[in-house]
């Protein structure tokens, strides 16, 4: 890894070129943004037409028909469906990410037209490069998280690579790494450098933005700015790709073959961590920690079922009181009974799973001084002694 870069050019120098260089290429880059918008509105069309051709194989399914061949067919459909969307979208992305490179990079002069379709030859090679770095990367961070960070700056110019100097993807990645490696210190400096003044930019006219309308004077330019110093930092990065590219020996090879062990060993602890969970869950682990989670929280549960049966017998003797005031005996008598056999046997069972509680037994108490068929003496002697509130009648 190079400790140096006097090969790059000084950042003044790359600040200037790339200002030159972005106002050139400021109305094809307009342009050619207008045009890519308009091929992600027609991919968008595409992608709803095919929606709804094939959102017509679920219809069965919305009119209770769930039998297994309407069930297959729907997964088969919706399959297709979002595979399609992938790549409908990722050409639309390949496509639009060339076409700014070779303007960028080229003095391209065929016209739109030419430039559409020579952006078309890049399609696959770049959605290749788009599979095949994210899995490094994510295999990568696996082995303490440092690698995929790395990993990701030494492919930064992938990309490049495959529009400028029509690399293969693998080719690409490997060129991108080597490229890096000769000039670390010198090109992680000047993208740190073009970050932090982009940072600083931005929260600056957020700051201004903040007290305007919706559509205000600060809000609109914050907008604006985004999208211009957006294309500024692809020119940026497409010259200071260039200027290491040209001082880099790429005959020397990158050490492609440790990114590829690291990557290995990542997706080996993947599939080790798939497999236990997979194992874990069908040896019926996950219902052990949910029956050791509810076992943790029984006064929670104890608590809920204690408050329920206190507002039960609340409702219940509420009765009782109104049918001492309100029936005539026998009825009356008879009334009091039902309610409040309801009642003691409805506090019983509240004490088998929360039996210190002394309002429990404080009610249980109260209730068997009440007319009832199911109470003795002696209960009420126990129930009584084991309250510590003073026992008021509720019909008093």
């Amino acid at each position: 890894m190079a400790t140096d870069s006097p090969r790059l050019p000084n950042i003044s120098t790359l600040v200037n070129t790339s200002l030159n260089v972005f106002t050139q290429k400021l109305r094809q880059l307009i342009i050619w943004t207008i045009i890519t918008i308009g091929v992600y509105l027609l991919a968008t069309i595409i992608s709803l037409i095919l929606a709804l051709i094939l959102g017509a194989q679920l219809l069965p399914l919305f009119h209770g028909q769930l039998n297994m061949q309407a069930i297959s067919s729907a997964s088969i459909s919706v399959t297709i469906a979002v595979i399609a969307l992938i790549i409908i979208f990722s050409a639309t992305g390949a496509i639009s990410e060339a076409g700014f490179i070779l303007i960028i990079a080229t003095q391209f002069k065929k016209g739109y037209k030419e430039l559409l379709r020579t952006s078309l030859g890049f399609i696959i090679p770049l959605f290749i490069v788009g599979i095949i770095t994210p899995l490094i990367l994510l295999g990568s961070t696996m082995v303490f998280l440092l690698p995929g960070i790395i990993f990701a700056f030494l492919f930064s110019f992938a990309g490049y690579e495959i529009v400028l100097n029509k690399a293969t993807p693998l080719q690409a990645i490997q060129n991108s790494t080597r490229i890096m490696l000769d000039n670390f210190w010198g090109i992680l400096g000047r993208v740190v450098l073009l970050w932090l003044v982009s940072l600083l930019a931005y929260y600056g006219v957020i700051a201004l933005a903040q007290h305007q309308a919706p559509f205000g004077f600060f809000t609109i330019a914050y907008y604006v700015f985004r999208i211009l110093f957006g294309w500024f930092s692809a020119v940026y990065s497409i010259i200071l790709y260039k200027e290491a590219r040209a001082s880099t020996i790429l005959k020397k090879p990158a050490p492609m073959i440790v990114i590829w062990i690291i990557t290995i060993i990542g997706w080996l602890a993947i599939a080790g961590l798939v497999f236990l969970i997979i194992r874990f869950v069908s040896s019926g682990g996950l219902q052990q920690i949910q029956k050791s989670f509810q076992q943790s929280i029984p006064s929670t549960r104890v608590l809920s079922n204690t408050q329920k049966q206190l507002l039960n017998s609340q409702t219940l003797l509420n009765q009782i009181r109104e049918a001492s005031t309100n029936m005539q005996e026998p009825q009356r008598t008879e009334k009091i009974k039902s309610l409040n056999d309801q009642n003691i046997n409805g506090l019983k069972k509240a004490l088998l799973s929360d039996p210190n509680n002394p309002q429990l037994w404080q009610v249980l108490c109260v209730s068997y001084q009440l007319p009832n068929t199911i109470g003795t003496t002696s209960q009420e002697q126990l129930a009584c002694s084991k309250s510590t509130l003073p026992t008021i009648s509720p019909t008093q």
